[in-house]
């Protein structure tokens, strides 16, 4: 997730964001394994990218609509420990709680196989 986000030149950590300087809009992931693992070994589940930003919520739907571009097509992706396929599913608009700061949640859905 860290490359496909930098290669979109989109601020990303995963779980939190730390950093000396918080940029005005950025995005934090996690993960949403689904309960069973397929037959063929296969596991699914959600990676939810939740979009923060002061800028407003044009550049949230800016940043969106790259991620959605780029995973026109599923994104597979090989690992040392098998394949990963990442696709875009939806997003949807979040309220805040804090004044000033609008959000938004990208969900892709992901499937991972290992062959160990």
């Amino acid at each position: 997730m860290n490359n496909l986000m930098s290669s979109l030149a989109i601020p990303y950590m995963f779980w939190e964001y730390e950093a000396d300087e918080i940029p005005g809009c950025y995005f934090v992931g996690e993960e949403m394994e689904d309960p069973a693992t397929q037959e063929d070994g296969c596991v699914s589940g959600t990676f939810v990218l939740s979009g923060w930003s002061r800028k407003g919520l044009p550049i949230l739907h800016d940043h969106q609509s790259l991620v959605k571009r780029r995973l026109k097509e599923p994104l597979h992706v090989r690992t040392d420990e098998g394949a990963v396929v990442i696709e875009y599913s939806h997003s949807t608009g979040v309220p805040s709680d804090v004044e000033g700061v609008c959000r938004l949640e990208i969900n892709l859905k992901y499937h991972e196989w290992s062959v160990n």
